[in-house]
């Protein structure tokens, strides 16, 4: 996955399990107050009916406007809200192609095929603000894959899904453990293709010798529940160009 990378699209998508699971949390807190307050005077129903509804109420909303805007705490997250929460592997899975490694059954540089599952989970970040005129919104997200063939951990990738809404861009900035680090951008929608431009990967002296990465680039399809994504990482490794390559299968949400 990117030098063994991965990451993910984006569409304006419901985000209710997300923001539904946040204020219940918050609500829960001050139900079990209201709770506290009324098993004090006897009367259990009292405290927590008004509380309840309304609380339920305000969940619904909130989770139906955020939908519809994209707008969290203040913060304008565009496509990128349908993203939020945890996304597993279907059954499928993915499949990777690698350059095999010295001593592998391919042999050093000859594609090694890796079928893998994965978790990726986007956090809200925030808003941030570049030179007094960008104003962006972030997903902080973590993605870790797994080989089918023994169920260890092979790639950790960590970074950022960023929004701009005035240029309407969508960046990916991210980091992987082998000293790479990458910013890939295209333009919002359904089916979205980041790239990097110039400059777009910065990597340890050592990969610029040995396992140098020329581009990156990944198509995300998010439709609801559902997203999935190629990505192909074109390298210089062994003295000659290999397309490293990720395709992701289906991914489900399981949480929000």
């Amino acid at each position: 996955m990117a030098t063994n990378t991965t990451s993910r699209t984006l569409a304006l998508a419901a985000v209710g399990l997300m923001v539904a699971a946040t204020t219940a949390a918050c609500s829960g807190s001050s139900t079990g107050s209201s709770s506290t307050g009324s098993s004090s005077t006897g009367s259990s129903s009292t405290g927590s009916s008004s509380t309840g509804s309304s609380s339920t109420g305000s969940s619904s909303s909130t989770a139906a406007t955020a939908a519809k805007t994209g707008v969290i705490a203040g913060i304008d997250y565009g496509p990128l809200v349908g993203l939020i929460g945890t996304w597993k592997s279907a059954p499928n899975g993915g499949v990777d192609v690698a350059p095999g490694q010295a001593g592998s059954k391919v042999g050093k540089g000859k594609p090694a095929v890796s079928p893998y599952y994965e978790t990726i989970t986007y956090t809200p970040a925030g808003g941030a603000v570049n030179a007094s005129e960008q104003h962006l919104a972030a997903l902080y997200y973590r993605q870790q894959v797994f080989a089918k063939s023994d169920n260890k951990q092979f790639h950790d990738q960590t970074g950022y899904l960023i929004y701009d809404k005035k240029d309407q861009k969508v960046y990916d900035t991210f980091c992987i453990p082998r000293g790479v680090c990458v910013v890939a951008e295209g333009a919002p929608g359904t089916t979205m293709t980041l790239k990097t431009q110039s400059k777009g990967v910065a990597e340890t002296q050592y990969m610029l010798k040995t396992d140098r990465t020329e581009a990156f680039s990944v198509t995300f399809t998010l439709s609801g529940n559902t997203l999935k994504y190629e990505q192909t990482t074109d390298l210089q490794v062994y003295g000659k160009p290999f397309s490293h390559t990720d395709s992701s299968g289906t991914l489900e949400k399981t949480g929000g």
